[in-house]
């Protein structure tokens, strides 16, 4: 499809959406299209090279596609958010992915006092909002750590924006 023709060109896909998002984290459309690539970054996996890897299924403890997914839900606590945001991107169906665009101050010196800019968000299970950009990275940087643990031999593409490192 358009040269994507391997679960690590729709990572680089992935990531070239996430960028965008980091650059315009305001953007409905950047984060929609990021949360997509997410969560197919899945079937790009499963329909490449994981449905014939049986190694990888026993290292896993899965048994074919389901429990797969089953395991990335249980791996990846905002995976199932990424399919709501998916699946709500596809059909009008508003109740499936709690999101909302706030308002909020800037404060950083860059501009004018009082300056208001979107912030995105997404509502967890537990009913807590989070900024939909840290749930994204979030989510790019688990399908990163799996290709690293599971096709080590690949050489995956990178982004243009860095990832956030978390004090230890």
């Amino acid at each position: 499809m358009f040269g994507i023709n391997s679960s690590i060109a729709f990572y680089g896909k992935m990531l070239e959406d996430y960028d965008d998002f980091v650059e315009q984290s305001d953007s409905p459309r950047h984060a929609i299209n990021c949360m997509l690539s997410a969560y197919h970054m899945a079937e790009w996996i499963w329909g490449d090279w994981l449905q014939d890897d049986y190694a990888t299924w026993t290292t896993l403890k899965i048994r074919d596609k389901v429990s797969f997914l089953a395991w990335v839900d249980g791996a990846q606590p905002w995976f199932k958010i990424t399919q709501a945001v998916a699946n709500g991107s596809k059909h009008f169906a508003s109740k499936l992915a709690n999101t909302k665009s706030s308002p909020t101050y800037v404060e950083d010196g860059y501009v004018e006092d009082g300056y208001q800019a979107r912030m995105l968000e997404v509502q967890t299970d537990d009913g807590k909002w989070v900024e939909a950009i840290v749930l994204v990275e979030d989510v790019v940087m688990f399908w990163q750590d799996f290709f690293k643990a599971y096709r080590p031999q690949e050489t995956l593409p990178q982004p243009r924006n860095t990832f956030t490192v978390m004090p230890d």
